[in-house]
This record gives C-alpha cells, sequence and structure tokens, in this order.
C-alpha cells in the first residue's frame, strides 16, 4: 500500500468508526496545495510587482524588507495584547501605506488607503495563484469525502484573511467544499500554539475526538492537534521540502532567466524572427514603468499596430498585478482620418505636412489624403480639366493645385468635411468616458514621427495636454514646440540624438509595422449615420460610439496577408509573450541588460536567416496617405552576372548605399548579392557591440 493509498484508507476508517459525528480537518499549503516557489518567496515576488506599480520609487528589495519588519511588528504588538504571534494582511496593508505615504512614494491624492489595499490583495492574490498547484490525489479525496456529506473544515495558519482566502479557494474550484474556513489570521490564534484548535472546538460544539487534523507540519498538524485531543495525519512533504532546497539554489545562478529566455523565444518557437516576443515584451514593460512613473491612469492605444499591444499591454497587466492597473482603450484613428479633421479653414491651411513629406504626388493623391471619397475627386478633377492621375513635380507650386483651391466645389466640400470630421472625431473621443480636459490624454502607438498625436493636438485646438509613447521615435513633428506635446521613444529615439542602440532598433523599423498588424483595416472617418459610411471608399462599420459610427477602409489583400501570415505569427507570439511572463514573474534576481534586448533584436536585423528575409519579402503594405499604393519587399527579377559584381564593388566602396530603402539584407536582394547580407551584417553587429552578446548571434549560425 502506498502513501496514498494509506492516507484514503486511514481517513476512510476514521469516518467508518465515527459515522456522521465525524469531522475531517485540512491544511492547506503543502497539503491541498504545493508551491512551484519557496513559500517566503512568494513576498519576493509581489514586492517586486508593487515596487513596479508604484513606478519604483521604491525598489523590490526595499519594499520587501520594509513588510518583513512591520510584519514582526504587528506579530509582536498582537503578542503583548496576548494573541498569537500572528498578523493579519489588512494591518499589514494599512502600515505599509503610511510609510510609502509617510516618504512621499505615494500621493493620497492620487491613491487612498482603501486603494492601495486593494491594490495589495491583488497583487498578493495573482502571486499565489500563480504559484499554487493544487495535489490531485488529496484534492479527489476531499471532493469525495464531500459527496458522502462528511464533515470537512479548513484550518491554516496564514495572513490572508478567510474573506480574501475565499478567492484562492475558488481559484482551485473549491469554494462551498468546505463547511467553515478558519485562518488564523482572523482569530490571532495559530494552530502552532494549540490556541486554534481549542477556539474550533468551543466555537463549533464539538469533541475533540471526533475530528481528524491532515496536514504536513510536525508540529502545528500534529503534535498540537493530538495535544487538543484531535486525531491526526501527518502528509509526508520530504519531498516538497527538498524542491524548495533545489529551487533556492537555482535563483542563485543569474544566468537561469537569461536561458530560459532563449530557450522559449528561440529553440521552443519555431517562426520568423524568433525574438519579437522578447523585444515587444521589453517595449511593453518598459511602457507599462513610463506610465506609472508618469502617473497615467487612462491609455489610448491608436490603430492599427495598438490593437495587438493592447492585448499584449492586457495580458502584462493581468499576469502581474490580477488587474488592469491602468485602464486601456482602442482608438481608431490613421494620418488620413485625423489629417482632414486637424486642418484649417482654406484661407489659412498651406497643406505643409502633407507637402513636407510628399510633394512629387498626382492630384489623385492629394484629395484621398484629405478624406475625399474616389467619386468626388475624379468629379472635381473633370469639372477643372485636370488629369486625376499623373504625379505633378512639386505639386505644391502647380497650376494645378491653384486651380484646385479656387474650385467652389472644393471648397464647399472641403470646409464642410473638414468642421464635421473634426467635431465627429472630439465626440468619439469623449464616448470613452476619460475627462482628457482635466488630465493629459495619453496615447500609445508605433511611431516614428507622432504625426497623428500632431493631428490629435491640433483637432482639440492645440490647447489639450498630450503625451505620446512610442516603440521609436524619429525627429520631427511638434514636440519641440510646446511643452503640451510630449513623445517617448521607449526602445529608441533620435531626439535630441541618437541612443545607444538606435542603429539596431531603428533597422528595418517596417518590420515593427508588419509584425503588429491588424484585424481590420485603416480608419476612414467618423460619421453620424451607416450610409455615409457606405458611400466611403471601401467603407466598413468598425463600431458605434455615442452616435459616431466609424468607418475603416477594407482592403482584400490586405485581409488575406492578415489572415495568412500575420495571424498565425501574433498567436504566436501572443503565447510566447505569456511564457516569457512566467520567466520575469519568477524572477527576484536583476533582469537582463539593455544591451542584451538590444543584441536580441541585431540578430533578427542584421543576421538574419535566408527564410527570414523571404518572408519578410513575402509582405507587402498599403500606404494610405499621401500615395495610395502597395509597397513590397520583394527582390525582383534576377540581375546578370556582371552586374551583380558591378553592384557588390559599389557596395564595398559606398557601404552607405545600403542605407538608401527598406532593409539592408533586401536591399542586397534587389542587387543580385543577397549572400552579403551576413557580411555586412557582422560588420553591423561588431560596430555596436564589439564581441560581447556573440552568442546572441552564433547560435543560428
Amino acid at each position: 500500500m502506498n502513501s496514498t493509498e494509506k492516507i484514503s484508507w486511514k481517513v476512510a476508517e476514521f469516518v467508518k468508526e465515527r459515522g456522521h459525528k465525524s469531522v475531517v480537518c485540512f491544511d492547506f499549503f503543502d497539503t491541498l496545495v504545493t508551491r512551484k516557489v519557496m513559500p517566503e518567496y512568494t513576498k519576493k515576488i509581489a514586492s517586486r510587482q508593487l515596487s513596479t506599480l508604484f513606478g519604483k520609487k521604491i525598489s523590490a528589495h526595499e519594499f520587501y524588507k520594509k513588510r518583513r519588519s512591520l510584519e514582526a511588528e504587528i506579530c509582536a504588538k498582537n503578542l503583548a495584547k496576548g494573541h498569537d504571534q500572528e498578523f493579519n494582511l489588512i494591518d499589514l496593508s494599512r502600515s505599509l501605506y503610511l510609510y510609502l505615504h509617510d516618504r512621499a512614494i505615494i500621493d493620497a491624492i492620487d491613491i487612498d488607503c482603501t486603494a492601495f489595499t486593494e491594490i495589495f490583495i491583488n497583487v498578493e492574490l495573482t502571486v499565489e495563484r500563480q504559484v499554487q498547484q493544487p495535489s490531485a490525489i488529496l484534492i479527489e479525496l476531499l471532493k469525495k469525502l464531500k459527496d458522502e456529506d462528511v464533515k470537512i473544515l479548513l484550518i491554516s495558519d496564514f495572513y490572508i484573511p478567510s474573506n480574501i482566502f475565499s478567492r484562492l479557494l475558488q481559484h482551485h474550484g473549491l469554494d462551498g467544499v468546505f463547511e467553515r474556513v478558519f485562518i488564523s489570521c482572523d482569530y490571532l490564534r495559530t494552530k502552532g500554539s494549540g490556541r486554534l484548535y481549542d477556539l474550533i472546538l468551543r466555537e463549533l460544539d464539538l469533541k475533540a475526538k471526533n475530528l481528524l487534523m491532515i496536514g504536513d507540519n510536525p508540529h502545528a498538524d500534529k503534535k498540537m492537534a493530538e495535544d487538543n485531543g484531535l486525531q491526526s495525519l501527518l502528509i509526508d512533504s520530504t519531498d516538497n521540502q527538498d524542491f524548495y532546497q533545489k529551487w533556492e539554489g537555482e535563483q542563485q545562478k543569474n544566468t537561469t532567466l537569461q536561458k530560459q529566455l532563449v530557450d522559449i523565444a528561440g529553440k521552443e518557437n519555431f517562426v520568423p524572427f524568433q525574438e519579437f516576443s522578447l523585444i515587444i515584451w521589453h517595449f511593453i514593460r518598459k511602457l507599462f514603468e513610463a506610465l506609472r512613473i508618469d502617473g497615467v491612469q487612462d491609455v489610448f492605444f491608436l490603430s492599427r499596430e495598438g490593437e495587438f499591444l493592447k492585448a499584449l499591454f492586457v495580458l502584462y497587466q493581468e499576469r502581474f498585478f490580477g488587474q488592469e492597473v491602468i485602464r486601456s482603450h482602442y482608438l481608431l484613428v490613421s494620418r488620413k482620418s485625423s489629417y482632414v479633421a486637424s486642418l484649417d479653414s482654406l484661407k489659412n491651411e498651406k497643406f505643409e505636412k502633407l507637402f513636407n513629406q510628399y510633394s512629387h504626388i498626382s492630384p489623385r493623391d492629394f484629395l484621398l489624403s484629405l478624406n475625399f471619397t474616389e467619386y468626388q475627386s475624379r468629379k472635381i478633377c473633370a469639372a477643372v480639366d485636370i488629369d486625376y492621375t499623373t504625379k505633378i513635380y512639386n505639386f505644391a507650386e502647380s497650376s494645378e493645385y491653384r486651380t484646385l483651391r479656387n474650385n467652389s466645389v472644393f471648397q464647399e466640400l472641403y470646409e464642410q468635411f473638414r468642421v464635421e470630421q473634426r467635431n465627429n472625431f472630439t465626440r468619439y473621443l469623449m464616448s470613452f468616458g476619460v475627462d482628457f480636459t482635466q488630465e493629459r490624454l495619453n496615447i500609445v502607438d508605433v511611431g516614428w514621427k507622432g504625426s497623428m498625436q500632431d493631428n490629435i493636438f491640433r483637432i482639440l485646438n492645440e490647447n489639450i495636454e498630450i503625451a505620446g509613447y512610442y516603440i521609436g521615435l524619429l525627429g520631427g513633428g511638434m514636440s519641440s514646440e510646446t511643452p503640451l506635446m510630449q513623445k517617448t521613444g521607449i526602445l529608441f529615439s533620435s531626439l535630441p540624438k541618437d541612443e545607444q542602440f538606435f542603429s539596431v532598433y531603428n533597422n528595418n523599423r517596417a518590420l515593427f509595422e508588419m509584425m503588429l498588424g491588424a484585424s481590420h483595416g485603416s480608419a476612414e472617418g467618423y460619421f453620424l449615420s451607416r450610409s455615409e459610411v457606405n458611400r466611403r471608399d471601401n467603407g466598413s462599420l468598425y463600431g458605434k460610439y455615442d452616435g459616431i459610427h466609424v468607418a475603416v477602409a477594407e482592403a482584400a489583400e490586405e485581409s488575406e496577408l492578415y489572415v495568412s501570415k500575420i495571424q498565425p505569427l501574433q498567436e504566436k507570439i501572443y503565447s510566447t509573450f505569456s511564457r516569457i511572463g512566467n520567466c520575469f514573474f519568477y524572477n527576484y534576481q536583476s533582469d537582463p541588460p539593455e544591451d542584451w534586448f538590444a543584441a536580441q533584436h541585431a540578430r533578427m536585423v542584421f543576421l538574419p536567416t535566408k527564410i527570414e528575409v523571404e518572408f519578410f519579402e513575402s509582405l507587402y503594405h498599403l500606404e494610405n496617405f499621401g500615395v495610395f499604393e502597395f509597397t513590397t519587399f520583394y527582390a525582383g527579377e534576377k540581375l546578370s552576372f556582371r552586374k551583380r559584381v558591378s553592384n557588390l564593388k559599389a557596395v564595398i566602396s559606398d557601404p552607405p548605399l545600403l542605407e538608401i530603402g527598406f532593409w539592408p539584407p533586401v536591399i542586397l536582394r534587389h542587387l543580385g548579392i543577397g549572400w552579403y547580407r551576413s557580411i555586412d551584417g557582422w560588420k553591423r553587429y561588431q560596430r555596436v557591440f564589439g564581441y560581447r552578446r556573440l552568442w546572441c548571434a552564433l547560435r543560428f549560425f
């Protein structure tokens, strides 16, 4: 008979002997559930999460140290009052709040004691849920006893009160199983002293001989139970204790985390650009920390890359904090939809933002950028006898442009649509219930110059503070023109000058745009009726918000690309992101440094595999502002040997040639010398890292 069968047999014998008077009592920790970490380590994990939540104004180590100190103080006070040496999580939370408030780590205006306690409890429960794993055999025994109408009690020495502890029971499917739950902190009486047993016997008017205590602690669950007249059944926890000791030893090796991350993102994740999950994890974590430091409570993720980023942001918060500490919203907006709403009256508008970026465009490009429909644009051009599609050098100085500006139909439609879109967008933004007139508007987007932030700022009459958080940021835009506009590049920025790893993250920015593709088309505009949406080119209704119909332009080619290539990748990224989160969740040591993450990204962009380059070339992108066409990355026809040799000489003698275009490996393929990407990539890699982090790249060769 094995140990499990022995436990079941002894319990059955006890119940048979005592009959309907029998009461079976279970311990919780290391009996019904075990932990994946050292028990005390759960507090360290929680301390790290709370340090992050409060902008790292207090380190995880300092938070944990103060927590332990306050626990000891509360226990000592309770002991002096005649109670056992025990503390309650609620009392601890209040003491921590006073400590943090007195040291200006938290502000009572932003968070009061009640709100702090709620956050503290949620983090504590989130950590416990993550680290606990049920003992299937004992849970099965527990439920069998329940089915047989045996009275069952839960008795645990623990600091989370029973009304909150019930959420852990619910997590394990044990709500409603126990007739009563006795947690030591509710009574400041413990099993360890024996006083909790005495209290239970008196409160329930039970005879001690009819109770069987099942637990793992030789003192609390066996000796003190028997001293109070109960029978006991000791669970052998040797394996658990051995695991905890081994686990603690592993944590002393600070290489464990990096090895786990590489295994998850690389060896176990057979997709192109395997490290992308790591990089996007790094961004989301740094984004959250930046938002917390800035005291942000609501943040808007801009379409379309924001769709997937928001999903990962929510996952990150739920995994680490058990709730959305920072509320996230998804805002349907594009350069096209926001541009026309941001414009001034025609007599004051010079369309500089459009012309500075797109100087050689056609009348069609110009009109569609102002969100005119194809039908309206063709009709206006036909009325003034202008060629609709021919690109014109320096369009802003052309006679065609002046003719359009002077056309009465153009003037009327422009003014009507400009005002309408500004009003409708503002109403749409207000529908989220975020009072950005009192607090600043916080937005997140992929990057690069923050043009949609500029547009929104103008729509809101340039008197609302807006902060933009981006994967990367390049020079340009309005941030330097007014203190009401702030822009932050989370991973990289050229402002005020190129940051240390700018050359890494800035290499192939299109990779971010493609991998973060959305399930829907680009935002087309904001309308008061469904019929207006239907009149738009490829118009489709995304949603209705406070009477505003938000339209997106659906293109079959984009939908096909998303379903066939992007969505499967994102599903992999989401799963890997979650597993990366698990690694960081259990880590109390220092995180990998910035250059480690940069090296992961450098492997993808400097030293891609042939499969990755070919995958990237299979992608395409629809431009819907300034120019309206598909951008492809495909290399095209093969070149002659002589031409390839000529191109190789040109690249060797003039390396900056490879900086003109989307991505050097693709440019090299276009030049017929794709094999040269490894040589060029190694040079780039060594310029940034020298021979540091060399293994990040070597593992692919």
